[in-house]
């Protein structure tokens, strides 16, 4: 924030800048006045239309607040020569913005409308044309407040981006996302629609019944190979599970 600290700041014509004992800036233009308190570590020079903030230090916190009240000085001469400007784009069926004297009334979707009152120092407005949707616009010479100020109504209902509609949006950036709809023509390939699929589907069938084969004909060959004694004491209930790489027999006694 360094190279932005050392840059000054030019003032136009009708622009008047006072720094108090206590260092308090006051900036007075055309449209307003704002004021400042600055950190008393910072110092603030005015001399020949040109507005300089100074540092004492290297410190890192020193080397933060030069670049940061150096732009908020600049941000107070804009504010006061052009003002800002907010425009926020209503976007929805049935949603609607009228002004009721000084309070904005809107209609979002819910069962009751909703007033916003703004604060002092900010100025609301609806432009509202056929066949288009309505715009709210936030004007002030505080660039903090007219930014608080329109988001606050944008979160009076805030954007769904899956859906096709936008409650309060910026203008310059509105727009629903579009919902992920999977392809008409899309479904899961079949085995024997993969490359090389069917033969492998065969030769994975054939394999599971050369296992099963092997299984059963080594559960045979045991049952041969036990003792007299121990064949009669298999009663015909005896169930065989043939799984595959192992073979286990359970016998009911």
């Amino acid at each position: 924030m360094s190279r932005i600290g050392r840059q000054p700041i030019h003032l136009p014509d009708g622009v008047r800048v006072e720094v108090a004992p206590n260092n308090v800036v006051t900036v007075t233009g055309p449209k307003g006045t704002l004021t400042l308190q600055v950190d008393p570590d910072i110092t603030v020079e005015v001399a020949d239309k040109t507005v300089r903030v100074l540092r004492p230090t290297e410190q890192k916190r020193h080397r933060a607040m030069h670049g940061l009240y150096r732009a908020l000085i600049q941000n107070m001469v804009t504010g006061v020569t052009e003002g800002y400007r907010k425009e926020l784009e209503i976007i929805g069926i049935g949603f609607r913005a009228s002004m009721s004297g000084n309070m904005l009334e809107l209609a979002l979707g819910y069962s009751h409308p909703i007033y916003f009152v703004p604060p002092e120092g900010i100025k609301l407005s609806v432009r509202s044309e056929r066949g288009s949707n309505p715009i709210v616009i936030v004007e002030g010479i505080d660039k903090q407040l007219v930014g608080e100020v329109a988001a606050k109504i944008r979160a009076l209902r805030p954007p769904e981006p899956t859906r096709a509609k936008v409650s309060a949006t910026w203008a310059s950036t509105c727009g629903a996302r579009r919902a992920r709809r999977p392809a008409a023509n899309l479904r899961p390939l079949l085995k024997s629609e993969r490359p090389g699929g069917s033969a492998i589907f065969r030769q994975t069938c054939q394999a599971d019944h050369d296992q099963r084969t092997q299984a059963q004909e080594g559960t045979a060959g045991a049952r041969q190979a036990w003792p007299e004694e121990k064949k009669s004491a298999v009663r015909p209930s005896a169930r065989v599970c043939a799984c595959i790489g192992r073979t286990s027999t359970f016998t009911r006694r």
